[in-house]
């Protein structure tokens, strides 16, 4: 191969045809074939920073559709691990795409699928199948942006009896700040569905930056995206709504900024996929309410969530979050208010639970960060100041007021009642050794103040 012209100079199918002739005519091996391959992809690299997802048998790059990478090539780098994203590529459909990885200035390659929409049902198959860990939306040939929580950017190793474990924690490359926000709430735009309406949205902001200390916020309204509204002091984390019907009620943030409000049905199977094909993200919003109860079967299929509320105003759902974990899905967990207010039961559903993100800045986007990595935690009024995962798999927490604190994990007889691993009282201190059975650990601080729960350390395959 050393007589052709330089890789760089080469479409990847005369690439494939050059090494192929030169191959059977005894110039080569097929390890040299490989390394050639695996540097054309490398050099094809460079000359694209922001990234690339192309067809290795055609050589033309993809412009548009949704990529799933998967699930064995994920952030697959260097060399060697580039070698077998090619092998992948060629078994399937033969397409790869690449990435800088921004926290370690390094690039990273998958094997994936593309698909027109998410909501097609092989779409849905091949997520669920590769725990919809890498869903990208692609817009132009080096557009390429993660549009579903890319759930193994956190993993971390821990050895434990000289057995190397993988575990997802969340916490990982968690922030300094602890930003309190709003990810449920109401105003007048809620008025057709609830009767009554809660306020202008403009008023209601001033309210929960002012009187409430929240940090961040998405008017959530019934069926009915608000427009957004700016203000000092506070993030507008975007458009979203609370798509309620008689089945189940999703909460759905991140919305298109011209997005309308249209009605596409009541099954979750169906509305989950719609909005995550517009770059939103659903929230399963409060299973255990009486108005909306969910049944053990219902919240097994609601897999496709990428959080659940825990705590929603005095209603506590940590049961939900329970069983999706015991099924392996990939969800955290929210506080939050569900805000409404008429004269009647006036501020009972102000300011009784939210969600607190560990962000490295007050704005948009390490909000975000924080929220899709799942570096935060739920809270009805207690508070975690630091929880950390040490490299000998040990989970170390920390709270600034004497509690209970409790560390719950996978329960295979009874999946909505976690069993409890570890209790320390009247501390300000707990830790827990990972013995790597458990399947997911997550952790209960409690006082006077009332609970938080933090998000869950997955024991990865």
């Amino acid at each position: 191969m050393k007589q052709v012209l330089s890789v760089a100079l080469l479409s990847w199918s005369q690439l494939v045809l050059c090494a192929a002739l030169v191959f059977f005519c005894g110039g080569c091996d097929k390890e040299e074939m490989h390394e050639e391959e695996t540097l054309y992809i490398m050099e094809y690299s460079v000359d694209k920073p922001e990234g690339f997802i192309i067809d290795i048998v055609t050589g033309k790059p993809i412009k548009s559709g949704y990529a799933i990478a998967y699930r064995e090539t994920l952030k697959s780098k260097g060399k060697d691990n580039l070698r077998k994203v090619i092998d992948c590529a060629k078994q399937h459909e033969g397409i790869i795409i690449g990435k800088p990885d921004k926290d370690d200035n390094t690039y990273y390659y998958e094997s994936c699928r593309v698909f027109n929409s998410l909501s097609g049902k092989d779409a849905r198959k091949f997520a669920n199948e590769n725990c919809n860990c890498a869903v990208y939306k692609i817009t132009s040939e080096t557009k390429i942006e993660s549009r579903v929580i890319n759930y193994w950017n956190s993993n971390d190793s821990i050895l434990i009896n000289n057995k190397r474990i993988r575990v997802y924690n969340p916490y990982k490359g968690k922030g300094n700040l602890s930003l309190k926000g709003m990810l449920h709430c109401h105003t007048d735009n809620s008025q057709r569905v609830d009767k009554f309406g809660s306020g202008s949205a403009e008023q209601n902001i001033i309210k929960w930056r002012d009187k409430g200390g929240y940090d961040f916020f998405s008017i959530t309204d019934h069926n009915y995206a608000t427009d957004i509204i700016e203000k000092d002091g506070i993030i507008n984390l975007g458009k979203a709504l609370e798509d309620t019907k008689k089945e189940q009620h999703l909460v759905v943030l991140n919305l298109p900024a011209d997005y309308i409000y249209v009605d596409m049905g009541s099954q979750m199977a169906t509305l989950s996929p719609y909005y995550q094909s517009l770059g939103a993200y659903v929230v399963y919003a409060h299973p255990m309410w009486e108005g909306a109860l969910q049944s053990d079967d219902q919240i097994k299929c609601a897999g496709f969530s990428n959080f659940v509320e825990v705590y929603t105003n005095t209603i506590e759902s940590s049961r939900a979050f329970d069983i999706m974990l015991s099924k392996g899905y990939k969800v955290f967990c929210l506080g939050v208010d569900d805000y409404h207010y008429n004269e009647s039961f006036k501020d009972s559903f102000f300011n009784t639970a939210w969600v607190v993100a560990f962000a490295r800045n007050k704005d948009k986007a390490s909000i975000w960060d924080a929220l899709l990595t799942g570096a935060s935690y739920a809270s009805t009024g207690a508070q975690i100041s630091n929880i950390t995962l040490s490299k000998e798999g040990v989970i170390e927490v920390t709270c600034p007021k004497p509690s209970v604190i409790r560390f719950l994990g996978y329960n295979a007889n009874q999946n909505d009642k976690p069993l409890a691993l570890s209790v320390t009282s009247s501390s300000t201190y707990g830790r827990y050794q990972v013995v790597g059975n458990e399947k997911y650990i997550r952790v209960v601080v409690q006082n006077e103040r009332g609970k938080a729960s933090s998000q869950a350390f997955v024991i990865l395959p």
